[in-house]
This record gives C-alpha cells, sequence and structure tokens, in this order.
C-alpha cells in the first residue's frame, strides 16, 4: 500500500511540475482576420545596448491567436514583453505589453480596432490570467484614459496628478515591474517642464536607492535628462541655407530669436506658417527674429517646397538627428525661444501661446 501511495505521489509530483513550466497567452481579438504576431522582450541592459530578443512568432486566424511558452526560461515569475500585431494589407499595426507568467495561461483580449484605424480612439486591450494581469490591465487602462484626457486638454495638472497616482500605486504593488517604469521614462522624456507632476515624481524616485533594476534605469535617464537641460540651455545650431552656406546661431541677431524646427511633410508644421508669419509681421520691428530651420532628412523635399513657397525669414536645413538629440524633442513643429545672448527661454512652446509669451517679453 506504501509503495502505491508513493508511485501516486511521485505522479502527482511529475504533473504538478510539468503544470508549472507550462505558460501560454492568448491573444483574441474579434476584429482581426488574419494578422502577424511577434513577441520581443527586452530589459534595462538590451534597452541601453539597443538589441532585443524575437522569442517567439505566430499568426491570429480568425480573430484568436495561442502562444506556448513551455521552454522559456524565467528568472523571476514573469517576463514583460513587447507584442508587434500587423495585417496582412499592413493597414493595422499596433506594439502593446505582453506578460507572459510562470505556470499561467494570460488572456489578452483587443477590441476597438475600428476606432482606432479611424483615429478616434485608441485600442482597448484587458489582460486576465493572474492577479498580476488584472492589477496592470487596470493600470495600463487608466494610464491610455490620462493621455486621452491630456490629448483633449494639453498641460492639465489634475490628469498628471491622476497619472502620477496611478504609477505610484502599480509601483507599489509590484515593484520588481518595468512596465510602469517604461511608461513613466518615456512620458518624463516628452515633457520641457521640470514643474510638471511627472517629472517630480521622477526626481523624487531618481533620488531614492534601490536595488531594482528598472528603477536604477529611471534614475539614469532622469541624469540624462539634466545634463541634456544643461547643454540645450543655449541656442546652437549649425544649418545651410538654400545655396549650401553654413549658417550658426552667431548668424542670427534679435532682441528676441524665434526658431521654428518642421519638415515639408508635416502638416501641424505647414498649418503653422501663417500663424508664424502673422506674428513675425507684428513684432519684427520691436526686435522679433524669426529662424526656420527643417529637419527634412531629404533635401530635395526641402528645396522643392522652397520654390513654391517663400520664407519673410531666414529658412535653413539642419541635421534632424543632432538638433533633436540636442534639444530632445520627439515631434515638430518644435519652436524655442531665446534671447538676444542665446539663452534659451522657453523650450517646446506652443504656437497659441507664442503670442503671449513675445508681447510680454518685447514690452516688460
Amino acid at each position: 500500500m506504501k509503495k502505491i501511495l508513493l508511485a501516486i505521489a511521485a505522479v502527482l509530483g511529475f504533473f504538478l511540475t510539468s503544470c508549472s513550466n507550462n505558460q501560454k497567452v492568448v491573444i483574441e481579438m474579434p476584429e482581426m482576420n488574419e494578422a502577424q504576431v511577434y513577441v520581443i522582450y527586452q530589459d534595462p541592459d538590451m534597452i541601453n545596448a539597443r538589441t532585443q530578443e524575437e522569442i517567439a512568432k505566430a499568426e491570429i486566424k480568425d480573430g484568436k491567436c495561442e502562444l506556448n511558452f513551455d521552454t522559456l526560461t524565467f528568472e523571476g515569475k514573469r517576463k514583460e514583453c513587447t507584442v508587434t500585431i500587423v495585417n496582412q494589407n499592413r493597414q493595422f499595426g499596433a506594439n502593446l505589453p505582453l506578460i507572459i507568467e510562470k505556470g499561467k495561461t494570460i488572456t489578452v483580449k483587443i477590441t476597438g480596432v475600428s476606432d482606432y484605424l479611424d483615429g478616434k480612439n485608441i485600442l482597448k486591450v484587458s489582460y486576465s490570467g493572474s492577479k498580476f494581469a488584472q492589477t496592470f490591465s487596470e493600470f495600463w487602462q487608466g494610464v491610455n484614459d490620462s493621455f486621452m484626457e491630456l490629448s483633449r486638454n494639453n498641460n492639465d495638472k489634475k490628469t498628471y496628478d491622476k497619472q502620477v497616482d496611478l504609477y505610484k500605486n502599480f509601483i507599489q504593488k509590484f515593484p520588481e515591474s518595468g512596465y510602469a517604469y517604461s511608461v513613466l521614462i518615456g512620458e518624463m522624456q516628452m515633457l520641457q517642464e521640470d514643474e510638471n507632476p511627472i517629472v517630480k515624481y521622477c526626481a523624487q524616485l531618481a533620488n531614492e536607492k534601490s536595488e531594482n533594476v528598472w528603477h536604477n534605469y529611471l534614475s539614469e535617464a532622469y541624469k540624462y535628462r539634466l545634463a541634456q537641460q544643461k547643454t540645450a540651455a543655449t541656442l546652437v545650431f549649425s544649418a545651410q541655407d538654400k545655396d549650401g552656406n553654413v549658417k550658426t546661431e552667431r548668424d542670427v541677431k534679435g532682441e528676441l530669436i524665434l526658431v521654428d524646427f518642421w519638415a515639408s511633410w508635416c502638416k501641424p508644421c505647414i498649418e503653422s506658417i501663417p500663424k508664424l508669419e502673422t506674428i513675425y509681421e507684428k513684432y519684427k520691428d520691436k526686435g522679433l527674429t524669426v529662424v526656420s530651420v527643417s529637419v527634412d532628412t531629404n533635401p530635395n523635399d526641402w528645396l522643392k517646397y522652397l520654390e513654391k513657397h517663400s520664407f519673410k525669414w531666414l529658412s535653413l536645413l539642419g541635421n534632424g538627428q543632432e538638433i533633436t538629440q540636442r534639444y530632445n524633442f520627439k515631434y515638430i513643429p518644435y519652436v524655442l525661444i531665446a534671447d538676444k545672448d542665446g539663452k534659451v527661454l522657453q523650450k517646446g512652446i506652443e504656437i497659441d501661446k507664442l503670442e503671449g509669451f513675445i508681447e510680454q517679453y518685447l514690452n516688460k
């Protein structure tokens, strides 16, 4: 009898061990008949080295896809990845967080594809199958809802405060997770104002000691931000005019210097030019100087635009990668304002707020 019980215990132990190594992800996407799925893993070391690891690929068929990760090696309870989904005609593409949890089946449900493609809303994504997945699902939805609020009401402090609470609560519950830190770093890098609640929260975290590799990654990102701010505190650029002559900040004089970074393919940039012209005509005799620096990667695109549209001020072509890295911006149009000594007074100021700032400065 004892031998039988021992045998049963051995079989049960083997079964439980097998189950604990059985991890799966189910992707449900009712509005998508067919699509390619790629699962990418990155940790902070990989991100710093600009590398990544593709750990799986599959296809969505009739709105569903299952991925098995039985042979995946775990250092902890889970791997936090990114899933890229692209449909056959490349009309749809999305990068989303993907949780792979040891011994769990995680279900990811993605809806709202039609509104997403029409630009009306973000994708609705929910995660289930574990306590972590459910908590992350609530966090992810909350963060995305707040981004939608910010798109409707830019720089709303209450919304940023809500975001800080979301980050704090998730990090407190799952300090080892990298997801909150990753989103937080990305948002911090896009924000210019040091007094923004998100930036202040990052500063707080950066001053805390931690063994958490993601926490340390955020700390390094914040230190880089501070170093970059020192570099960007003075107006410095090198660009060429349509005749190939190199111009720098030393060639630009004025009580107030407005530099507009733009590109010929950027619709919002083109739409902002008439507003800049109105401001220029109103304040040029009071000391306002305007310079447009294109970040077009193809010089011919810039030259073709200039053939049809003449600027009332100096128009130059610059190295987009060098410029965006120096002033730490990812979106255009991007307006920078400096005083006559080249001290940067404003970065990333919105077109609608330009005239108010210029009026106040030139009439002080």
